[in-house]
């Protein structure tokens, strides 16, 4: 479909048809992703417009973690490094046809592996005591590594935490937002209910150091 096609066609569109696009600017080319952009600008639609660039940008990104393995490794050693998990960095990068444990090397591998015990002598109710007690007979932990594991995890609760407030406040101004436009919008709901999830996450981890 030639250009000027696509440009009238995306002027009779209803707003909300011309939103359900930027989700999706993969299958769109180039050039027709600057009509939609056009369109978008031409109507007001600035939040709208935000979101298209932005999803732009994480696919951009996306496919350079796919073909730069350098790009990919340097990803998650960051996201380790913010206190993110394997678990949630695998999950992430799963959806992209890579596996993180090919990007890692076997002392980080290490690392989260005794984090997984620790949260898990946690879980079945050990107290701290008990837990370094474990840690150091059964797993040959020195105190220093136990330290260092501490660290590891409280880190991760407080920016679990502090992602989960960010996150709350995002959700409440895109509700306020939302009806001042006159405009009601779901996403509010999943953004709100992402940042107190982090929030209670990041609780329990912090708890567990006590």
């Amino acid at each position: 479909m030639d250009l000027s096609t696509i440009k009238n066609n995306y002027s009779n569109l209803s707003n909300k048809q011309l939103v359900e696009l930027i989700d999706k600017p993969k299958i769109l080319r180039p050039e027709v992703i600057d009509l939609l952009k056009s369109e978008l600008t031409l109507r007001g639609l600035t939040e709208e417009l935000a979101i298209l660039n932005e999803n732009i940008e994480f696919e951009a990104f996306q496919n350079e973690l796919i073909e730069n393995p350098d790009k990919a490794r340097e990803y998650v050693q960051t996201r380790l490094k913010n206190g993110h998990s394997i678990e949630e960095i695998r999950l992430d990068l799963k959806e992209l046809g890579l596996n993180v444990f090919e990007l890692l090397s076997d002392e980080i591998i290490e690392v989260e592996s005794k984090n997984y015990i620790y949260q898990e002598l946690k879980d079945e109710g050990l107290n701290q005591v008990q837990i370094e007690e474990v840690l150091e007979t059964e797993f040959n932990y020195s105190t220093e590594e136990q330290q260092q594991l501490k660290e590891i995890i409280r880190k991760r609760g407080r920016l679990y935490v502090t992602l989960g407030v960010f996150m709350a406040i995002i959700g409440l101004l895109l509700f306020v937002s939302s009806i001042a436009m006159g405009r009601l919008r779901g996403s509010f709901i999943l953004v709100f209910g992402f940042g107190i999830e982090r929030i209670v996450k990041g609780q329990k981890l912090l708890q567990s150091l006590r």
